[in-house]
């Protein structure tokens, strides 16, 4: 088997509230490896966002490390931080947040000329992502002009559009109805595998969640395979 691309090992996150100390995560461990769905499930409150955050490296742990393709990174600086972040890991939100004057493929070409990706491959892998999520004739169209599930689509292609190898999505499904949900579900799937990204994703979603290569619970702070 591959090295992981994306490891946490032994990691606790602590709040302060008032006077009470709240242990979030309490030495949970990970590995993601290329072209594998994972889904992280537990109820409300039990720190799967919290751990997502570790993950993306939008927060430091109080104690543990998280390592991106084999870097240590919870004591680097926030500048170096940042750079993994962009090079390696791309994320998908409950709510799209799409550009709503730009057309869903330039949504996608913006992520990738940031990137200075010269603008003709970032227009060719925009249609060439589209098409993997089943959105090739609404490239086009403008975010108003798409459903919510479409938009949702777009936002997944765009998160994949710089190739990350790690793919994070808090709630991806969870403004949708269930069928569209299944729609923007077999999307997901078909671009991890496609692209040989390694993916965790949040959700409450079992029944999803139970078509996902992986199913890790969150139970007191730590992470607990199913199946």
């Amino acid at each position: 088997m591959s090295n992981p691309v994306l490891r946490l090992e032994n990691i606790h996150r602590r709040y302060q509230q008032a006077e009470r100390v709240i242990e979030v995560l309490n030495g949970a461990s990970l590995e993601l490896y290329p072209g594998q769905l994972t889904a992280l499930v537990g109820p409300s409150g039990a720190g799967k966002t919290t751990l997502l955050n570790m993950a993306g490296l939008l927060e430091r742990p109080d104690a543990g490390e998280v390592f991106i393709q084999q870097v240590a990174t919870a004591k680097l600086s926030e500048r170096r931080r940042t750079k993994l972040r962009g090079l390696h890991i791309g994320f998908v939100f409950q709510f799209h947040r799409l550009f709503p004057e730009f057309t869903a493929a330039e949504n996608i070409v913006i992520a990738q000329m940031i990137n200075q990706l010269p603008a003709k491959e970032a227009q060719e892998r925009a249609q060439s992502l589209l098409s993997m999520v089943g959105l090739q004739d609404r490239a086009m169209h403008r975010p108003a002009q798409l459903s919510g599930g479409e938009q949702q689509r777009v936002a997944i292609a765009r998160a994949v559009a710089n190739a990350p190898e790690i793919l994070l999505a808090d709630e991806p499904t969870g403004n949708l109805d269930p069928e569209t949900a299944d729609t923007v579900f077999q999307a997901l799937q078909k671009l991890v595998h496609g692209t040989q990204t390694a993916a965790l994703i949040v959700t409450h979603n079992e029944r999803l969640a139970s078509q996902m290569d992986r199913v890790l619970r969150i139970e007191k702070g730590q992470l607990v395979a199913e199946g």
